[in-house]
């Protein structure tokens, strides 16, 4: 749709196996888990982001949350701002990886996407472990 309008696309609409390849949508988790996740405005509509599909992903309820509105974070290891992981532009294993249920952060986008998001929290580990490995 080009009016701006939110479409609601079915499950199968969704190019859930284009979206990425790490822990949440900011994830790859498969159509299975659907319901563990609801839709992401990955640039809020504060920010112009708009309800077309292009700017919409799975995020899990609670990293949906920690992200708030935020396009940007600081990288807790240089303590520089810098853009979150974009999941329609970006690819994960080029920020991060997942080494059994941690992300491990490559980049200072990984690593403000990752503090931002709390990926490594408890637990989400213990939730990561259960659902992706």
């Amino acid at each position: 749709m080009s009016d701006g309008q939110l479409h609601s696309p079915s499950i199968e609409e969704l190019p859930l196996e284009r979206k990425s390849e790490g822990p949440w949508i900011f994830a790859g988790f498969t159509k299975k888990t659907f319901l563990l996740h609801e839709l992401n405005h990955v640039i809020a509509a504060q920010h112009g982001g708009r309800s077309l599909l292009e700017n919409l992903a799975l995020a899990c309820y609670e990293g949906n949350h920690f992200k708030g509105t935020n396009v940007a974070s600081v990288d807790p290891e240089t303590g520089e701002p810098g853009f979150l992981f974009h999941p329609r532009h970006d690819r994960w294993s080029d920020d991060s990886l997942l080494d059994g249920a941690r992300v491990v952060p490559l980049t200072a986008k990984g690593r403000a996407t990752a503090a931002l998001l709390k990926f490594n929290i408890p637990a989400f580990l213990e939730l990561r472990e259960k659902l992706v490995l």
